[in-house]
């Protein structure tokens, strides 16, 4: 993907890049999840950490404002986005304090970013930039935790470059290895698509970085139906062997049937995953996969960890809630308790929590299934599910 040319304004001192639907749709999840993970992991946790590993230029611009030779729509990108959350979550005292680091390559991105922030009169003291290559300044960084034996505080990292340059998957794994620590990553198949059959051996070299090893050559170099599936399945396995939950969505081109790039979310708890499938549906019309505001029939079956019986309802049509009971009878234990299932569960089905709860509720009301209470319940248990109440399937 080529970095798109920037617009300049009579009537603001920064650029902007032209508002595409699918960044919006992006923006809208991440403007919901990023707040949601500061408070939460805040409870518990008085220093945080957000990481924006590719910053952009950080503001966008829509026809409207073409129309008018005026920039008034507003819309700003993720560096922008995550210091205005920030700053409401501190001044209602939800937080106590996250550090922001943002990074680009561009030295005048992120000039552009600074000047987004005075023009918004906005200057935070917990920000911090660095211009340069992504894997080198945050190996560095987190060379600098390793040598003085400091522990890195929780950190949020949203990794969205433009292709798939500056991405290895050796610096993921370093990252996930550090506790509460999450990924966003926009996984660019488009990109990998049209540079696959570039002559530069370098080039190739770069996506063995990205992989973690050549074997997605064979894949892709396969030229069958399903290998688009089955690289993102590839690299997701991978992903796994490092983080206990990985989850792809899909973002298709808003105008054709054609996979744009995925988003690929890296957490160590399975409420995070639960947390960010919320996220999509609210802002996605319930789906777990954009398809250019068209609504899609199917929440696709994650790719890196079908069951075997989703392939026999995998046919373009609605879910049937019953037929997945059915299968949870068949692949899960015949006793574990709640948390156990969501732990299995959260990340290898195109479920959200709610939708998991109520296949539950319908086997329980169909005498499929017994729950015995946990013990952090007060009194007789009346229905619904919580994390210690122990399911056992007859």
């Amino acid at each position: 993907m080529s970095k798109p040319k920037p617009k300049k304004w009579d009537d603001v001192p920064f650029e902007t890049w032209k508002y595409e639907k699918q960044t919006e749709m992006k923006h809208k999840i991440f403007s919901y999840y990023l707040p949601l993970w500061l408070r939460i992991v805040g409870r518990y946790e008085k220093r945080l950490n957000y990481i924006d590993g590719f910053g952009g230029l950080g503001a966008y611009h829509t026809e409207e404002d073409i129309k008018e030779e005026k920039y008034i729509s507003n819309n700003f990108g993720s560096p922008i986005i995550s210091i205005q959350k920030i700053l409401e979550l501190k001044e209602d005292k939800k937080i106590e304090s996250c550090k922001v680091v943002i990074i680009d390559e561009s030295g005048k991105y992120i000039d552009n970013i600074k000047q987004i922030l005075e023009h918004k009169g906005v200057s935070p003291d917990f920000v911090s930039y660095e211009s340069g290559d992504f894997d080198t300044i945050i190996n560095k960084m987190l060379d600098s935790f390793d040598e003085d034996k400091k522990e890195l505080a929780p950190t949020f990292f949203l990794l969205d470059p433009f292709g798939m340059k500056g991405i290895k998957l050796e610096t993921l794994k370093r990252i996930m290895n550090y506790p509460k620590t999450e990924i966003l990553l926009n996984f660019m198949y488009n990109s990998l698509q049209r540079w696959i059959n570039h002559p530069d051996e370098k080039i190739k070299t770069m996506y063995d970085g990205y992989f973690g090893s050549d074997i997605w050559r064979r894949i892709i170099n396969k030229k069958t139906q399903g290998n688009e599936d089955e690289l993102v399945k590839f690299f997701c396995d991978t992903c796994k062997e490092f983080s206990p939950y990985v989850y792809p969505f899909k973002f298709k081109f808003p105008t054709k049937n054609q996979t744009y790039y995925y988003l690929i979310h890296l957490s160590q708890h399975w409420k995070g995953c639960a947390i960010m499938k919320d996220a999509v549906a609210a802002n996605n019309e319930g789906v777990m996969e954009y398809s250019g505001g068209k609504r899609s029939l199917w929440n696709s079956v994650p790719i890196y960890k079908r069951f075997d019986r989703c392939d026999r309802c995998y046919a373009g049509k609605e879910l049937n809630l019953n037929n997945c009971g059915e299968c949870f009878k068949v692949i899960l234990p015949k006793q574990l308790n709640y948390k156990e299932i969501m732990k299995e569960l959260i990340d290898a089905t195109p479920f959200q929590e709610k939708d998991i709860k109520t296949i539950l509720q319908n086997l329980e009301k169909e005498g499929s299934l017994k729950v015995i209470p946990g013990l952090t319940r007060k009194g007789k248990r009346r229905g619904g599910f919580k994390v210690g109440d122990v399911v056992c399937f007859k």
